[in-house]
């Protein structure tokens, strides 16, 4: 599938494995990454096929010498290259492709919730055994014309750099929901050692 530009672009989302023993993982939306060049599967060029940022440096550096860059100048080029998952959404059905004004919550969000209970439960004999421990990690996809998400690969502790404002403020709300989470985990077990120890004194420990 691709954008506006007839451009690739693949979705980074999080997952949050706030607990390891027992497992419990949560979800976070993330956002699309596009790339600034049309698609050309013929095509040598890393930066038509791969959707990150730094492979888009040259095009930035293009555009803020020269003022622009397919009619964009260098910030609305950075802005471009991230869509929220609601952009996506109204683009899709603008031209057609989806008919459900609830697309995401009736079907992409819940299709990478299903793949996350895959992947948790496949790092998970991997993963240190301590109810002490947590970790982000920023899961690629990529979905096709027939809507069907393709797992790319998994990123333990992702760069976090807000290339522009709407990132910028995407990241601080994703690790304010982190340390919200892991702070109320953090309470429950303090919560829980204090009744153990009460209980050991009330009985005469």
């Amino acid at each position: 599938m691709v954008l506006d530009l007839q451009n690739k672009f693949d979705f980074r989302i999080y997952m949050l494995i706030g607990s390891v023993n027992p497992l419990i993982a949560y979800y976070h939306d993330g956002f699309l990454r596009t790339s600034l060049q049309k698609f050309d599967k013929y095509s040598k060029d890393p930066s038509i096929h791969f959707a990150n940022t730094h492979l888009s440096k040259e095009i930035f550096k293009i555009a803020n010498e020269t003022g622009s860059y397919n009619g964009m100048n260098e910030e609305e080029l950075r802005d471009y290259q991230m869509w929220t998952m609601e952009e996506l959404q109204t683009y899709l059905l603008e031209v057609g492709i989806i008919k459900d004004p609830n697309w995401l919550d009736n079907y992409l969000r819940p299709q990478f919730k299903k793949a996350f209970m895959y992947l948790s439960r496949m790092i998970h004999p991997y993963l240190l055994h301590s109810s002490s421990v947590f970790e982000m990690f920023g899961i690629d996809f990529v979905i096709d014309e027939n809507q069907k998400i393709w797992f790319i690969e998994c990123n333990p502790s992702p760069q976090l750099i807000g290339t522009s404002p709407a990132k910028t403020t995407f990241l601080r709300t994703l690790l304010k929901d982190m340390f919200y989470i892991e702070h109320a985990f953090l309470k429950s077990r303090w919560k829980r050692i204090v009744d153990v120890i009460q209980r050991y004194y009330e009985a005469g420990g």
